[in-house]
């Protein structure tokens, strides 16, 4: 049977706001390669050479700011994956090291997951026994796994890869009944040196007979093909909801997939804007540059000029000079009036924006900030990664308590009940509104450089969450490490 995909409309409708945050977080270049995301200066011409050429210029001077990925590196410091405490049966503890059978340890499942989190605000995650998603992209029938010996594993999917959904009301409880996930594979043929890619689909459903899988290939020609169902047992039973768990950022009511971005869109619009404004503002400097207008040249003159320079160009600088073929003829360097305060002001503002917003800058230092700006900036952090955890750990051990079910460890009853001998804990630290040692240390650098007195560094610290006995025990450590500052 051959057929054509549809996406769920809400797929179609978030396209271009996911990608925008996605290349915010991977970097200039590649956000510079999206012409959309800095349109033509003209709306006029956009076409011609010139007009080429000068967008071309206009994306090369543009700055963009990398403030979108250093905010999501903050955020995931603070969460400290790495210090996640993880307690499992011993028959899932090969999980631990290796949950997608591919090497991706439970910490890096944790990670991948939180980064996905804070771009595009969901993420999915299936559990999965000798299942269609262990087959070559191109293989549509589960034949070829049967001679294996299979292990449950944790699949991950990005919500860019999640094609369409379903939910339907269930002994009285919204559940999803349907979903449709997509996999893109890159094959090297290594006699012709040549790569194919191949997009194939993992349906899973749930019909009158239980959970089952199915997979989908996209043929070369256009339209797909599909292979058999295959139904997921238990104990000889068929499974009657899909193992999968959808991660959200936060708490949200049941049967339906949120429409917004994850947390870091406000900050890579933000982004955006800076970028485009910063390439009107390059522009803009050029066309202040001075104008050097020339009186009194004819064509004889200018070919006397020609030959007596050997070029055919005024030239400034101080080493640089010019000889006029005639006392007639004059030089007149005009310099605009014009003011680019404007813009000044606007990256003054932006900034403003992204860190109410919680977004971190390279350069920001505690020095030149107060402890409420940086508590606060903190607290807006707090509220976003507390909910977060949580929403992670849950689904995590949710997930892995779904492995035990294939395992033979647990009953459907104990998988969807959350087993006790499961534990995922994630650090919170993250949530106490107070300096850092990092930020406590570099205000004390900004003590011995002269930079803050004693007693403003004082005040800082106790703005900052420090009580007194901790400021008591800096305070000797800054006496014996550097000199009296009053």
């Amino acid at each position: 049977m051959t057929f054509f995909i549809t996406p769920n409309p809400d797929v179609t409708e978030m396209q271009n706001e996911l990608q925008a945050v996605r290349v915010c977080v991977a970097g200039s270049y590649f956000v510079k390669k999206i012409k959309r995301l800095l349109p033509h200066p003209s709306s006029v011409d956009t076409a011609s050479a010139e007009a080429v050429e000068r967008y071309n210029k206009y994306v090369a001077d543009a700055d963009f700011d990398d403030f979108t990925q250093t905010t999501m590196s903050t955020l995931l410091g603070k969460m400290k994956v790495s210090d996640t405490y993880i307690e499992l049966p011993e028959k899932l503890e090969y999980l631990r090291n290796n949950s997608d059978n591919d090497g991706l340890s439970i910490n890096g499942a944790i990670t991948s997951t939180a980064e996905n989190l804070l771009q595009v605000k969901w993420h999915v995650l299936l559990a999965d026994y000798q299942g269609l998603s262990e087959l070559q992209s191109n293989d549509v029938s589960i034949a070829d796994l049967e001679q294996l010996n299979p292990r449950a594993t944790i699949k991950q999917y990005s919500r860019e890869n999640v094609i369409d959904w379903d939910f339907e009301r269930v002994n009285g409880a919204m559940q999803l009944t349907y979903i449709l996930l997509r996999e893109i594979s890159s094959k090297l043929d290594q006699e012709s040196m040549t790569r194919k890619n191949t997009t194939a689909y993992l349906k899973l459903g749930i019909d009158e007979q239980g959970y089952y899988q199915q997979k989908i290939v996209e043929s070369e020609m256009g339209g797909s093909s599909e292979g058999e169902k295959n139904y997921v047992k238990i104990n000889n039973v068929n499974l009657q909801f899909i193992p999968i768990e959808i991660v959200v950022d936060t708490e949200i009511q049941g049967g339906y997939m949120p429409l917004k971005a994850g947390y870091l869109t406000a900050i890579s619009n933000l982004a955006l804007s800076r970028y485009r404004v910063s390439a009107v503002y390059k522009e803009g400097l050029y066309a202040l540059l001075p104008t050097m207008n020339v009186f009194g040249m004819d064509s004889a003159n200018y070919d006397t000029f020609k030959e007596v320079n050997g070029r055919s160009y005024l030239a400034s600088g101080v080493f640089t000079p010019n000889f006029l073929p005639s006392i007639d003829m004059k030089v007149e360097l005009v310099e605009s009036s014009l003011s680019l305060k404007q813009f000044q002001e606007f990256f003054d503002r932006n900034e403003k924006l992204v860190k109410a917003e919680g977004g971190t800058f390279k350069t920001d230092g505690a020095v030149q900030r107060t402890a409420t700006e940086i508590v606060a900036e903190g607290e807006q952090q707090n509220n976003t990664l507390e909910p977060m955890v949580s929403s992670i750990e849950e689904s995590m051990a949710r997930v892995i308590a779904y492995c035990g079910l294939f395992e033979g460890i647990y009953t459907i009853e104990q998988a969807q009940s959350m087993p006790e001998d499961i534990v995922i804990k994630m650090n919170r630290q993250f949530a106490v509104s107070k300096l850092s040692v990092e930020e406590v240390k570099e205000l004390r650098e900004g003590v011995s450089a002269g930079l803050l007195t004693k007693k403003v560094y004082l005040e800082l610290l106790v703005q900052g969450g420090w009580d007194l006995g901790e400021v008591d025990e800096l305070l000797n450590d800054l006496a014996n490490q550097a000199p009296t500052i009053v």
